[in-house]
């Protein structure tokens, strides 16, 4: 959907940079056609996505089909906890980042992410609630359903007795602590 009269500073500052880096023409058109599909219609939007690519070390043909299957698998995954929770919709960012955390960096097993699944299907939020579940059972070390059992999470909106409640600690934070807090979380890579 671009279109520029002269090519030589696309050619110069984007092409040969993605060639140099190990892409071949092949990969660059079925990047093309993803970041196009992706709403990214731009050259430093390809560019950002090829940088991704290449820093995951993605640069051949069968490797972008292996990581494309790979997310579908993962869709398809996100697909059935929706469906389970009861929401009607498209798998989308927020989900898949849900998701990679909870599998990738909090570790949860797909029996533990099930189980929460199953307790959080019939409550208001239940995305939401799923979310608080799984945060409680990962600082908290849960790794067996067993363990689940002496970690839940009340529900605010339709409180019930086998609920047990969470009790938080409450902190006051000062303009500095929060300042700090801020340009931490801005040196965080994500």
């Amino acid at each position: 959907g671009l279109y520029y009269e002269n090519i030589e500073p696309v050619y110069s500052n984007y092409v040969a940079k993605w060639t140099l880096m190990g892409f071949s023409d092949e990969v660059l058109e079925k990047i093309a056609n993803y970041c196009f599909k992706s709403a990214i219609k731009t050259l430093d939007g390809m560019d950002t996505i090829t940088n991704k690519f290449f820093k995951l070390g993605i640069i051949t043909a069968e490797a972008l089909n292996e990581y494309f299957s790979e997310v579908l698998k993962a869709d398809e995954e996100i697909k059935s906890v929706l469906e389970n929770l009861g929401i009607v919709r498209n798998v989308n960012k927020f989900d898949r980042d849900f998701y990679k955390i909870w599998t990738n960096e909090w570790q949860m097993s797909q029996e533990l992410i099930n189980e929460a699944v199953s307790l959080s299907k019939d409550k208001n939020s239940p995305m939401q609630y799923l979310n608080k579940v799984l945060s409680l059972w990962h600082s908290n070390a849960v790794k067996t359903v067993a363990d689940t059992k002496n970690y839940v999470v009340a529900d605010t909106q339709k409180s019930s007795a086998k609920h047990a409640s969470v009790n938080y600690k409450q902190r006051d934070y000062s303009k500095t602590d929060l300042n700090a807090l801020f340009d931490n979380l801005d040196e965080i890579e994500l």
